[in-house]
């Protein structure tokens, strides 16, 4: 029979991840002599950690609340599952999209400041509702480079053609596992996304026939830097279709990267719109949300320019462009202690 093993909680931990540790674990937040430690938000650097901990994990991104140095000295690992975060954040890129294409904010300014009598309010929205329709997609082309849970499977409607790219086949079983998650089987059962590097394969696409080209592999501690660089947005540019957009989620919580991308934009001539957004419950593993979108004109992006919660930006001149040569993550690391999460 394996050894019983005694997990010390810091925080309130989801009774369905609870409920995968084996039978004979004991686990509580009153725990004695802990062989693990499950936290959540606890900062652990004040923390007499015991002598007899072999492992801490945390339900999940980043370890900012963890001395992971001090336990390294001890040989003691320190995991995180950012999992949950992950998805956070694509349902809020997926709202940020929403909001912007169909005008959403501007629609319920609009409907705020409507007055009068029923009859007078309709005829006032019969003869405004025109200026907030929005773009359409339907008979449109999009590429998505980075599967992650599958959730921008959702997001397809009839009439769309959408190609998934993914280097790691792994990522894909995990997202069709329905233990885990279920965007594809409720959305894309029939899925076959391209598997390997993405910057090999997605240039082996024909030019020009992608509106709209999704980079979403930016959320983790380890980035792809290779696909955020001169050469690389060439390749996105050289796919787009007459009047199509790049839209890269670069999201993270120790790089800045929005100012990358806007960089890499502006050497290929493409004009970039900035969408920053803090949600301020860090506590909930909801972290900031940063969208950049580039096109050659601003006739591409559609009222997108227009709105208050994208910002047209220029490249800094004095922040060197990303090149298969040339990057700078602790650059990024700066910009983002500097700057916070914006």
């Amino acid at each position: 029979m394996a050894k019983p093993r005694r997990i010390l909680t810091l925080n309130a931990i989801s009774a369905r991840g609870l409920a995968r540790l084996p039978e004979h674990y004991t686990v509580g937040g009153d725990v004695a002599d802990p062989d693990g430690i499950l936290v959540r938000s606890a900062n652990m650097h004040e923390m007499d950690i015991p002598a007899s901990v072999r492992a801490i994990a945390r339900a999940g991104a980043g370890t900012n609340n963890i001395p992971v140095k001090k336990l390294s000295e001890r040989g003691v690992p320190v995991f995180n599952a950012p999992g949950a975060n992950a998805n956070a954040v694509k349902e809020l890129v997926i709202a940020g999209m929403l909001m912007g294409a169909r005008n959403i904010v501007p629609a319920i300014k609009f409907v705020d400041g409507l007055s009068g009598t029923d009859e007078e309010m309709h005829k006032a929205t019969e003869a405004g509702k025109k200026a907030f329709a929005g773009s359409e997609l339907p008979g449109r082309t999009l590429a998505v480079i980075g599967l992650g849970a599958g959730t921008l499977t959702c997001a397809s409607r009839p009439g769309e053609t959408w190609k998934f790219f993914e280097i790691d086949q792994s990522m894909v079983d995990t997202a069709r596992d329905p233990r885990y998650f279920t965007y594809i089987r409720n959305c894309e059962p029939d899925l076959k996304p391209v598997i390997g590097d993405a910057r090999l394969t997605f240039a082996r696409e024909p030019d020009g026939i992608y509106d709209l080209i999704i980079v979403d592999a930016y959320s983790s501690d380890a980035i792809p830097i290779h696909l955020a660089t001169q050469e690389a947005m060439k390749i996105y540019k050289d796919k787009l279709a007459p009047h199509g957009a790049v839209l890269m989620h670069v999201s993270n919580r120790h790089l800045e990267l929005s100012s990358v991308v806007v960089g890499i934009a502006g050497a290929n001539d493409l004009e970039s719109w900035v969408y920053s957004e803090d949600s301020g419950r860090d506590s909930e593993y909801i972290f900031s949300t940063s969208v950049v979108v580039s096109a050659r004109e601003e006739a591409d992006v559609g009222k997108l320019a227009s709105s208050d919660q994208w910002a047209e930006t220029e490249a800094d001149a004095k922040q060197r462009v990303w090149t298969d040569d040339y990057s700078n993550v602790l650059g990024a690391v700066y910009r983002r202690l500097r700057d916070g999460e914006q």
